[in-house]
């Protein structure tokens, strides 16, 4: 298996819900690069990787064959900014928006 190295939290997810499932796969790979994931498991048919869906299609190609994850990985997500006195008008905008288009739907 290719998996995101330590620096992405998906790492630790996963490695979290294997050790829960009592499941040890043979990680034989991590990357911090999507693209040399996707790269390491088109060169070598023993390999499998786990990404996140966006990048997967993305990256569409009739030499990858991928499935959907049923139970996906929690996935929390935060938005980051720089730290300012004052905000303009646009920066508050744009951060608003974003906040808005993620907020869980009732």
């Amino acid at each position: 298996m290719a998996i995101f190295d330590q620096t992405f939290m998906i790492h630790h997810h996963l490695k979290e819900a294997f050790e829960r499932n009592n499941c040890y796969p043979d990680i034989v790979l991590d990357s911090s690069c999507w693209d040399f994931l996707l790269s390491a498991v088109k060169t070598n048919k023993e390999l499998l990787t786990i990404l996140p869906l966006p990048m997967a299609e993305l990256y569409h190609s009739k030499e990858f064959l991928c499935r959907k994850i049923e139970s996906p990985v929690p996935w929390k997500v935060t938005l980051c900014r720089q730290r300012k006195t004052v905000y303009t008008h646009l920066e508050e905008y744009i951060f608003d928006k974003l906040l808005e288009a993620f907020r869980p739907t009732k």
